[in-house]
């Protein structure tokens, strides 16, 4: 929630309070590390991260991500899959790094907290992948 009031010098301040958002199903926009999962998560060895890119074409390893690039029709397109990826996102309370290029996106995943990849990476990248086809 947004709040604004005069300041002693007759100037707007604006004030951002935490609320619920509906579309989260009331759950506070302030998240615990890890939220959902119990603490630590251990990081994914070789062989795993090897089955999920057999399992999921097009992503792959970079800088300790997981990465893909997705070209829609145009940026219109783009950017309604942003919007839904951040909605997967904030529900999955694990956030990718994502670069929008017209109508090229490139998603990048890791558990930064970890310092690696997770089995919350891929499960995420999972789901964006659904949200593609």
């Amino acid at each position: 929630m947004f709040t604004t009031e005069a300041s002693p010098s007759g100037r707007r301040r604006v004030s951002v309070a935490p609320v619920s958002d509906p579309a989260m199903s009331g759950r506070p926009t302030v998240h615990m590390k890890n939220h959902g999962y119990g603490g630590v998560m251990a990081l994914l060895d070789g062989s795993e991260i090897q089955t999920f890119l057999e399992s999921h074409p097009g992503w792959e390893v970079r800088d300790g991500t997981i990465s893909k690039t997705y070209v829609l029709a145009d940026f219109a397109s783009a950017v309604g899959f942003v919007a839904s990826v951040g909605v997967v996102a904030e529900r999955a309370f694990h956030h990718p790094d994502i670069d929008l290029r017209y109508r090229r996106i490139t998603v990048s995943v890791t558990t930064h907290d970890e310092g690696g990849l997770t089995r919350k990476d891929t499960e995420l990248a999972a789901r964006i992948d659904r949200l593609a086809t």
